[in-house]
């Protein structure tokens, strides 16, 4: 149901993550 919400919050956390 919330996979496109999941993949969104997945690749902004891992956008954060690369940032560091």
């Amino acid at each position: 149901m919330n996979s496109g919400y999941k993949i969104k919050v997945s690749s902004t956390f891992i956008a954060n993550v690369n940032r560091f």
